[in-house]
């Protein structure tokens, strides 16, 4: 006769709920641009109503593809302060 074991159940520890919530995130970060074909990330805007939190996907383009992608700024960073 065989004997299974049962397995065991823990409480989860606030330290291992924050690092599943750190490993969750991780997986999230962004990928590295890549600078030699000039890449950006372009922040697609989906259409909403007045007054609805602003939602949308971010793509990455190049600014070497033909046609060039067509994007509007509506905030940016160039350089730093000093």
């Amino acid at each position: 006769m065989s004997t299974k074991e049962t397995p065991v159940v823990e409480e989860a520890t606030e330290q291992d709920a924050r690092r599943a919530h750190n490993k969750t995130y991780e997986s999230r970060v962004y990928q590295p641009l890549n600078t030699a074909r000039q890449q950006i990330r372009v922040f697609v805007v989906e259409p909403g109503s007045e007054g609805a939190p602003v939602c949308g996907t971010f793509q990455v383009v190049s600014l070497e593809d033909d046609p060039k992608p067509l994007y509007e700024t509506i905030s940016y960073a160039w350089g730093s302060k000093n």
